[in-house]
């Protein structure tokens, strides 16, 4: 599980991440179509993000992504999900226990 930290209204830094299967394993991306990244409160609230990553190194199963202004207007903890797509039906989410964690810091 990864935690990243931002400040409210910053759109850096570029957050990464390597997805890992259940045993620990890097996940080829190689076959994958795209990567989503999915974001909500901790109360399950509408997602804050619901956007196409940037898999960075496919072998090795690095993505990243960018936030935009709006998404980190409000301060708070958010659970984060990457979401493998190889082709309908097949969708995996990353990490498979759990979420990353993003927290979005007050600014002054």
């Amino acid at each position: 599980m990864s935690v990243f930290y931002i400040k409210q209204g910053d759109r850096a830094p570029i957050i990464q991440t390597t997805l890992l299967d259940p045993s620990g394993t890097a996940v080829n991306l190689t076959a994958a179509s795209s990567v989503t990244l999915k974001a909500s409160s901790r109360d399950r609230a509408p997602l804050l993000v619901d956007d196409a990553a940037t898999i960075s190194d496919a072998v090795n199963g690095v993505v990243t992504y960018q936030f935009t202004a709006v998404q980190t207007a409000n301060y708070g903890v958010y659970a984060l999900e990457w979401v493998r797509d190889v082709g309908l039906p097949t969708e995996q989410s990353y990490p498979n226990v759990a979420y990353d964690a993003l927290h979005i810091e007050k600014g002054l």
